[in-house]
């Protein structure tokens, strides 16, 4: 049942977490944050949440997913979605439509590149943080030192790098949390930094 008249849609429960204590820190209370269980479950996720009871008083919807190879990809299957409900599709990240019923909202994560994830844009708030210089340099040492870098090594780099440097950065602190949302909920990472303006002004406009 749907009681809340902004939503949220987030990929997963890394995200709920993130952006719960992201809303919180801003002071944002009437926000619903939902999690659609990753881009690969989000169609079918996208149909039962405008399916479901009370969703009719649903003024505003925010979509955050991430960039992943390229943001106009990602804008296009969330489009996708959208025009089946004949819903407004924004024609760009961190762009908003409306028509008469409901306005709707997508950030495409980290907004700063044309790919990547949350985990960018998160790391970008603790570039001066102490762990962050000696996290990524141990990065940066695997990945000049194994496969694919180097031929003949039988040892592969991480197939994903920007979570393998955000758990190089939480695995530095004094206690060590295995999740982006928690590690956000628990202070690693500022929330006042300006590099999260840009998210900041997209909740808010909601």
């Amino acid at each position: 049942m749907i009681e809340n008249k902004k939503l949220l849609l987030v990929e997963g429960k890394d995200e709920e977490g993130f952006f719960e204590a992201l809303c919180d820190f801003l002071g944002i209370g009437d926000i619903k944050i939902i999690k659609t269980n990753g881009k690969e479950r989000f169609k079918p996720e996208f149909d039962a949440i405008i399916n479901a009871p009370g969703f009719e008083i649903v003024t505003s919807l925010g979509i955050v997913r991430d960039a992943d190879n390229t943001m106009a990809g990602a804008i296009s299957s969330i489009n996708s979605s959208l025009k089946k409900h004949n819903m407004p599709q924004p024609q760009g990240h961190n762009t908003f439509s409306s028509n008469e019923k409901i306005k709707v909202g997508i950030f495409i994560a980290p907004g700063f590149q044309d790919n990547g994830m949350l985990e960018n844009l998160v790391l970008e708030t603790v570039l001066t943080h102490p762990v962050k210089k000696f996290s990524d340099k141990y990065i940066d040492d695997l990945k000049g030192n194994l496969a694919p870098t180097v031929d003949d090594c039988q040892y592969n780099f991480p197939r994903n790098e920007h979570k393998a440097r955000l758990h190089s950065f939480l695995a530095g602190m004094e206690h060590y949390v295995p999740s982006l949302g928690i590690a956000a909920q628990k202070g690693y990472f500022n929330l006042a930094s300006e590099s999260l303006n840009d998210i900041s002004h997209f909740l808010r406009s909601l």
